[in-house]
């Protein structure tokens, strides 16, 4: 029997929903909505195309053929506003749409911080395709020499070290005393501050902006401290983090925690005909079972194909969040997993190189987590340790 798909956001997690989908069922009728302008990208790549590393065709998820091919009415610029349960119909752009089954993967938005001056020209996001294109216009049409990011999570030394590679003489300013707080320790965190100062960027930790200031009346020119101090640049990258999207799931009336939709393990929501997948999720911890926040590429992709093949005939279990989380700066590659940051009951083992670091943090010698920064080969080696939880030795992590 057909049935009308509805797909509310254009994210990892909803093109990966509608890819299994249509590999068993080419019938229903599919329809994805998208906010943005541009047919559905990796997000975690936006770095790659401001570094001039990749096009906008790279980064795809999918071509504009897939969508035409599988018969998936795709349609930007298309806002979804309310969900009604009842009626089972959602809202877009002020009209009215039916579904039979809704997936949601609306995933997050900008945090911009409530400072002044942060709608001035020369100010930018680094979240969507549209702030990283408006940069790297404004970097070829106006060839800055100098660039301030405002916050330095992973997000943030992703856009610094892209306006490197750029040739700009950067600053990073955040409101922590430490680099990358949310997924490093404090020996990690130097290793990468070094990593920065290294490749000339100024970093200013434990720094409050309180405006935003113009240097010629028309674009943003220095930014100023709770201190009183200025700092002048041409241009500022508001690297601030991300909010889940949850105004249309508080409307909804959807089971929530902590801000993020609560799915179970086959990825629905507290009602019968809603499943989600992505940022916008809690879903269950592959180890610990509790309920965590997804927030990578990887967990997105497997909650969506997890979510279509309940409307299979072989529906499957989602094992859970791995949360591993991966980057790459300044020409190192990243990775961590686990738990990296509250360490302190932990045995740390320490692998600290001119050219790598690598830690691992053991509790009655079972992996907890691992944080590598380059020489990433045995990524797979220590991801197994830490999902088979089995004992391990310090030479198992070790030995070449």
């Amino acid at each position: 029997m057909s049935r009308k798909i509805v797909v509310v956001g254009a994210s990892a997690a909803s093109v990966g929903f509608i890819s299994k989908l249509r590999s068993f069922d080419t019938q229903s009728e599919v329809v994805c909505f998208s906010g943005e302008k541009n047919i559905p990208y990796n997000r975690c790549l936006l770095a790659d195309y401001t570094m001039l590393d990749k096009s906008f065709d790279d980064i795809q998820l999918k071509t504009d053929d897939f969508y035409k091919e599988n018969n998936v009415d795709l349609r930007l610029n298309s806002w979804v506003s309310a969900i009604d349960k009842e009626q089972k119909t959602v809202t877009v752009n002020g009209e009215q749409e039916s579904y039979d089954y809704l997936f949601i993967g609306t995933g997050t938005q900008a945090f911009i911080p409530n400072i002044p001056g942060t709608d001035l020209p020369g100010v930018f996001g680094f979240h969507a395709f549209a702030d990283v294109d408006k940069l790297d216009t404004f970097i070829q049409d106006l060839m800055p020499k100098s660039a301030i990011v405002v916050g330095a999570g992973i997000n943030g030394i992703e856009a610094v070290s892209s306006l490197v590679s750029r040739g700009l003489k950067v600053s990073v300013v955040d409101l922590s005393d430490s680099i990358m707080p949310l997924q490093v320790d404090a020996t990690a965190s130097v290793f990468i501050e070094k990593l920065m100062k290294e490749n000339g960027v100024s970093v200013f930790k434990g720094q409050k902006i309180v405006s935003l200031q113009t240097r010629n009346k028309e674009s943003v020119g220095r930014v100023q401290f709770e201190s009183g101090a200025v700092l002048t640049t041409d241009c500022v990258v508001l690297a601030t983090g991300s909010r889940v999207n949850s105004s249309l799931i508080d409307q909804a009336g959807l089971k929530t925690q902590d801000g993020s939709l609560v799915v179970d393990g086959t990825m629905k929501t507290s009602d019968q005909f809603i499943y989600a997948g992505g940022d916008v999720c809690m879903a269950p911890d592959i180890l610990s079972k509790e309920l965590v926040k997804s927030v990578t590429w990887s967990d997105a992709m497997l909650q969506g194909l997890t979510a279509a093949t309940q409307l299979s005939e072989k529906p499957r279990a989602y094992p859970g969040i791995v949360g591993m989380r991966d980057s790459e700066f300044f020409g190192y590659e990243f990775y961590g997993c686990g738990e990296t940051v509250d360490v302190e009951l932990f045995d740390v083992i320490e692998i600290h190189k001119k050219s790598h670091l690598h830690k691992f943090y053991l509790f009655d010698g079972k992996l907890q987590g691992f944080i590598l920064i380059g020489s990433v080969e045995k990524l797979a080696r220590y991801r197994t340790f830490y999902l088979t939880q089995q004992v391990i030795e310090k030479c198992d992590l070790t030995e070449k």
